[in-house]
């Protein structure tokens, strides 16, 4: 039994420092939006023990504590196996929900990043449109001798410019307009949708993924394509980025999906799911992770170009993503409160 106690013991402050730790980005990034009530870590509550072997009145722990008192007779009670689980439930409970707050800040950092992103984005590209003619304009206006002869060379570079700047945005168009098809097929399924900017695409992730998604990935989406719906039970988002800060295209498939026992702790699911499936995304070239939210698959680099240049649905990719992560034991579930969703049915 003492063995036992302390076991449940370091399970509760194992949870505690993990609320702490989160506690500690949450204010990082709320520092930074001058917010400073963010980045308290949530603390677990009371657990219902056992009724009072005296008086059989019920019984209330807290977290972590194996002795307490009847608060109707007073008797010394002795937290049961049973209390000592939910008090570990309740404990990985408050420490999820101050990594979801750390999240959400994370994730609406990356959106005011990626708005100056954008800005950034559209100055680079029209920058010589505007610098070009403002300097023809000072050359007409000054007193020097070889004016004339500059002027229509200046005139000439101002047109040029402006072509250019015309051809990169029709190109970029294009290739954007490629990445949105290929999402189509997922967006006609299931409570399907199309999901366009980083605010869109952090919304999902904030109500579907409570695991760390890569902030500058994020950020870099922008004007990114992306789709959302929902695949054998569970709700999908893909996101395609042809073109990022950083030269470097990436796809990207997540299936949300909650594993019982697994997910409330911060850990993926004990099976690694329909090897067929995993298999079968390998060999597109998509690199997989399951872990507590459920299965990302990503596609980056050349490969995610040459796959972005075909027009290809991606409807396919999407399903064996979804496939997977039900293979793996997972479920629809919302992130606070797993026990409230609807259960997915097996294939």
């Amino acid at each position: 039994m003492l063995e036992a106690g302390v076991r449940y013991r370091a399970g509760v402050d194992h949870y505690g420092a993990q609320a702490a730790e989160q506690a500690v980005i949450a204010r990082a990034y709320a520092n930074l939006e001058g917010d400073a009530r963010a980045g308290v870590p949530r603390a677990p509550g009371p657990v219902v023990g056992s009724r009072c072997p005296a008086c059989g009145a019920p019984t209330l722990f807290e977290a972590g504590a194996l002795l307490s008192h009847c608060g109707y007779c007073g008797a010394s009670l002795l937290a049961a196996a049973e209390t000592r689980t939910r008090g570990l439930d309740e404990a990985a409970r408050a420490a999820r929900a101050t990594r979801l707050e750390a999240l959400t800040r994370e994730r609406r950092f990356a959106v005011g990043l990626a708005q100056k992103y954008r800005i950034m984005g559209l100055w680079k590209r029209w920058c010589f449109v505007v610098i070009l003619p403002v300097a023809a304009l000072a050359f007409s206006l000054s007193d020097r001798p070889d004016i004339e002869e500059k002027a229509p060379a200046m005139a000439g570079a101002s047109v040029l410019a402006l072509l250019g700047v015309l051809v990169v945005s029709l190109w970029r168009r294009a290739r954007l307009g490629r990445a949105a098809a290929a999402l189509r097929g997922i967006a006609a399924g299931a409570d399907g949708s199309e999901l366009r900017g980083t605010g869109a695409i952090a919304g999902w992730l904030n109500h579907h993924w409570w695991d760390a998604y890569p902030v500058y990935d994020l950020s870099f989406t922008f004007e990114s394509p992306a789709a959302a719906a929902s695949l054998r039970g569970l709700p999908v988002l893909a996101i395609a980025a042809p073109l990022t800060v950083n030269d470097e295209p990436f796809l990207d498939v997540l299936a949300s999906a909650w594993y019982d026992g697994r997910s409330d702790r911060g850990e993926g699911p004990a099976s690694k799911g329909d090897a067929n499936a995993s298999r079968a995304l390998q060999e597109q070239g998509f690199t997989v992770e399951i872990g507590p939210s459920g299965v990302r698959a990503r596609l980056s680099g050349d490969a995610c170009r040459r796959r972005l240049a075909t027009d290809a649905d991606l409807n396919g990719v999407a399903d064996l993503v979804a496939r997977l992560a039900l293979s793996a034991g997972g479920r629809a579930a919302s992130r606070l409160t797993p026990g409230q969703a609807q259960t997915t049915a097996s294939e």
